[in-house]
């Protein structure tokens, strides 16, 4: 999360910005449950409110919006931090693939369904580009597939996939 772009729609301060990525940071360090999270980014936009020069509207510290802030940005750090280990030079030789694994239910995204259960090489460029999140309130995470387990060509995503998932994924999320 430190080293990913981020923005919050409405806030227009890179302050008040910086302060909000700063509480969901330190609620991941020490294992905030995500209720708590949110209240330190309440906290963070709290002081800007009704200066619309930093905050557009209200709508963002709406509960709703508290918890779309802290899920997306906590699914952001998640992934990354697990492609990241998955990459190391010590594990990655251990590495066969990477699989998109989505949340499956009525709230699953057509971009997500249709990532779920694909599989990208190691070093497909496109794997960083569709790392989850790919929309807001994404619940998707990324699993390692490990030398030993079984992986079918017809598992690996082909460039047409990646193509039809870049055009259903949020255009937002595929330039961070």
């Amino acid at each position: 999360l430190r080293s990913t772009a981020f923005w919050v729609s409405g806030i227009l301060g890179d302050r008040v910005l910086a302060d909000a990525k700063a509480a969901i940071l330190s609620g991941l360090k020490t294992g905030k449950a995500s209720s708590e999270i949110a209240a330190a980014v309440l906290a963070a936009f709290l002081p800007y409110l009704g200066d619309a020069d930093v905050i557009r509207d209200g709508e963002q510290l709406a509960p709703y919006r508290l918890e779309t802030i802290v899920r997306t940005n906590t699914t952001t750090a998640y992934n990354h931090g697990r492609l990241t280990e998955f990459l190391d030079p010590e594990t990655v030789r251990f590495l066969k693939g990477v699989r998109y694994s989505a949340v499956l239910d009525s709230r699953t995204t057509e971009v997500c369904r249709f990532l779920d259960g694909k599989v990208f090489r190691p070093v497909d460029p496109d794997l960083a580009a569709l790392l989850p999140p790919n929309h807001f309130n994404c619940r998707s995470i990324v699993v390692p597939v490990v030398v030993g387990e079984r992986l079918d060509e017809a598992d690996l995503i082909t460039p047409a996939q990646i193509g039809r998932a870049k055009e259903l994924a949020d255009a937002k999320f595929l330039t961070q």
